[in-house]
């Protein structure tokens, strides 16, 4: 697919269509940055799982994006959901991903982990419910689903009952070391609850299945596998509900699947076109007939009061024709009144609107609405039920015994023989000019000039128009509504449009062989300004730095300015791009500074950078206890010496049990002992901590970090969590005999930093080490 929806330096995944083709929502890592001082920062993958710790400054994370299909049948310019990637704006969500909008476009399925946000895993499934004004907040799917593991790419059914979905198989892995996945589902039950999900039986769950898609017809299940007869890494593969409940067996998608890997697809709902991921990059591929797995019909609409245009909360019922049977009934959207059914091709149809206050209205749905893949738009205008007296105002009423009735007189007119003489006249005339009324040769095309969010009307636009045959520039007139503009041309004329407004992006749009008059509506997009912010924390304790101060050095205008960080957050606005160096301080800690290069695309851009700054520690060695003085043996008291006590400020010691210890220095712990696989201490580590705690009671004000190590055999994530939670362990020991944990730092590295190759066992037991660094 074209730029913008792809991007040369980033990875587009998890597309998403709605069922009318119009709303395409997908996953990317260009949105946003995470910024850390010390270059170390994790590489996530497109399903959140984190590769390596890279040694630089920033990383791209993954977002989610809405992109809308102008009618000119070209996509445009993708906008980040910052309803959904804005959601836990107190942490850096490293992974929003895994999108899939309903059919009927009303609600948006992903997975994410918000840091500090309510959960209940690692990843969890949410959902948003669009709005008049876009997408709602997100919402926890909840327990039935979400586990204390990973749970991800979420597809709902075209009527909203079963959710497909993968969890983690912890107990599987690919020949390539890849991480495998086993497709769930969950079925809504009647009290609008979800299940406990199950997984799928085989042969769906066989091999390492990933990203599942069911599509619009509710049967067929297309899902990414790694299978020893594949054509390469993921492939796609479709299996069919059958009607005994089982699984067809799984038919690889040839004509697709190439050596890279190919998965996360989206249908159209007509069955005709696929949308796919192929190495990082979104595709699209019509679909051979003979592969189609199903024919179905888009048909949407919007239900409305006919009086006051206000949108209507209603059931659209749909029944066969044919046979009178019930097909289904869709609810409308209350923000809106849209609504959107997708029905077999093979029929004919009626729906009916039913609604209290409302006149029973209907449509029919006939074959020759089927003939291309276009949506059949459908809408209802309902009609006010009025009382009897408002419906009739020349009713009789009934009367009772008090009422008084008064009754006018007819008014006659008296009309002579010449004024109707006339009146035929007038009428005959007015008869003829109706059935030939005098064609105009000109054609009027109207222009509004809107907010493309707000949709409000930008009073400040400047439009030119072109004659596209001629390239003469034409003259528009401010409307009757003097928010627009109009201008007459003649039948077959081509126009070009050229629109610009103060922080506006400049818009063009074309009108192309005008033969009837047209209504067009400019929609501008805001220039957004780039956001960055910076928080400022104390490393040891992660908490933020009130007294920080920020020195922000910008390259465009060669000055430096400096601002309080209340907080410890500080929040700048960029309109232009820049270079910018950027120093954070504070009273007690020493400085980080940072170097960051402000892109300021057409939506804008956000940056963060967390400055963890490290607290300036003074090595004080506590002074020895005195002896207690031996009995005096004069008889003549002597006088007394009053003794002075120094504290010595070091910056390295020298121990017996670690030798020299300084500021920035791994000591290795060479007598730690744990059991197999598990943070438990054993007893034999006691004697090197309480050595290590002995050197802490001796300076107070000293600081460490303890380090983990592993060598890189098993899983990286289960190694890294080992390496922490023995560290933490340590942690722990030190502060049951005393040590104040603010001293004490848990870290695990996992088989990052190897001090050997892991290539011989004699090898991996040295990369198997604890370690402590003064910081």
């Amino acid at each position: 697919m074209p730029e913008p929806l792809n991007l040369r330096d980033h990875v587009e995944y998890a597309p998403s269509v709605s069922a009318d083709g119009r709303t395409l929502i997908f996953q990317s890592d260009r949105y946003g940055v995470f910024v850390n001082a010390y270059k170390k920062v994790p590489r996530i993958n497109a399903e959140g799982d984190q590769q390596l710790i890279d040694d630089k400054l920033s990383t791209q994370f993954f977002g989610v994006y809405e992109a809308r299909l102008h009618p000119s049948g070209q996509w445009m310019k993708p906008e980040p959901i910052q309803a959904i990637n804005r959601y836990d704006s107190d942490s850096m969500t490293p992974l929003i991903g895994g999108p899939g909008i309903s059919y009927d476009g009303n609600y948006l399925f992903f997975f994410a982990n918000f840091p500090t946000k309510p959960g209940f895993g690692r990843e969890d499934i949410y959902y948003c419910v669009r709005q008049r004004n876009g997408w709602g907040p997100p919402v926890n799917i909840g327990p039935a689903i979400n586990t204390a593991g990973y749970e991800g790419f979420p597809s709902i059914s075209a009527d909203g009952r079963q959710l497909y979905f993968v969890r983690e198989n912890l107990t599987h892995r690919s020949h390539e070391g890849q991480t495998c996945y086993r497709i769930m589902v969950a079925e809504k039950g009647r009290d609008g609850q979800w299940k406990r999900p199950i997984e799928l039986p085989a042969p769906v769950n066989m091999d390492c299945e990933k990203a599942p898609r069911i599509l619009a017809d509710s049967r067929t299940l297309v899902y990414s596998s790694i299978k020893a007869k594949g054509d390469g890494d993921f492939d796609l593969y479709m299996s069919v509900l059958q009607a005994d409940g089982s699984w067809s067996a799984p038919k690889n998608l040839h004509y697709v699947n190439t050596k890279r890997s190919d998965q996360s697809v989206a249908i159209s709902a007509c069955g005709d076109l696929m949308y796919y991921v192929s190495d990082g990059d979104m595709y699209t591929t019509p679909i051979p007939d003979e592969l189609r797995p199903f024919k179905l019909a888009t048909v949407q609409g919007f239900v409305t009061d006919s009086l006051s245009g206000l949108p209507v909360s209603a059931r659209v019922v749909v029944n066969d024709v044919g046979t009178g049977q019930l097909v289904t009934t869709v609810e409308t959207n209350p923000a809106d009144g849209r609504y959107t059914v997708l029905l077999p091709s093979t029929s004919a149809y009626r729906l009916t609107v039913n609604e209290r206050d409302f006149r029973t209205a209907s449509r029919l749905i006939t074959w020759a609405a089927y003939v291309t893949c276009d949506v059949i738009p459908t809408d209802f205008r309902l009609k006010p039920i009025r009382t009897e007296t408002a419906a009739r105002p020349d009713a009789t009423l009934s009367r009772k015994a008090d009422d008084i009735v008064i009754v006018a007189a007819p008014v006659v007119e008296r009309v002579t023989a010449a004024q109707v003489a006339d009146k035929r006249t007038e009428e005959v005339t007015l008869v003829d000019s109706v059935r030939q009324p005098k064609p105009s040769p000109l054609i009027v095309v109207q222009v509004r000039v809107v907010d493309s969010e707000t949709g409000a009307a930008i009073p400040n636009a400047q439009l030119t128009i072109t004659d596209e045959k001629t390239q003469k520039p034409l003259t528009a007139s401010p409307d009757s509504t003097g928010q627009g503009f109009a201008l007459s041309v003649m039948p077959g004329t081509s126009l070009g449009f050229r629109t610009t407004a103060p922080d506006y992006l400049i818009t063009n749009a074309k009108l192309n062989n005008i033969t009837a008059p047209q209504r067009l509506t400019l929609k501008l997009l805001r220039q957004k300004p780039s956001v960055l912010t910076i928080r400022a924390f104390a490393m040891t304790i992660r908490q933020p730095l009130t007294s920080a101060v920020a020195s922000i050095t910008s390259k465009s205008i060669g000055q430096t300015e400096r601002f309080d960080m209340p907080g410890g957050r500080l929040e700048r606005t960029f309109v232009n791009p820049d270079d910018l160096t950027i120093q954070i301080s504070a009273p007690g800690y020493t400085s980080v500074t940072r170097q960051l290069t402000i892109d300021v695309p057409p939506g804008g851009k956000f940056y963060e950078f967390d400055a963890e700054l490290d607290a300036i520690v003074t090595m004080v060695a506590k002074p020895p206890v005195a002896a207690p003085p031996p009995a005096p043996i004069a008889t003549t008291p002597e006088p007394a010496t009053v003794a002075e006590t120094v504290t010595a400020s070091v910056s390295a010691v020298t121990t017996k049990a670690f030798g020299v210890v300084e500021k920035g220095k791994s000591i290795r712990l060479n007598r730690l002992y744990f059991d197999q696989s598990s943070p438990v201490l054993r007893p034999e580590s006691y004697t090197e901590l309480d050595q290590l705690f002995d050197l802490l009671t001796q300076y107070p004000t000293m600081r460490i970090e303890i380090r983990g190590h592993t060598d890189n055999q098993g899983d990286f994530d289960a190694n890294v969590q080992l390496s922490r939670d023995r560290c933490q362990a340590v942690v722990d020991y030190l502060a049951g005999k005393g040590i104040r944990k603010t001293r004490l730092k848990a870290v695990g590295r996992g088989p990052t930093e190897p001090v050997a190759p892991n290539n011989s066992e004699e090898n991996r037991k040295k990369n198997r080490r604890v370690e402590f660094v003064v910081i």
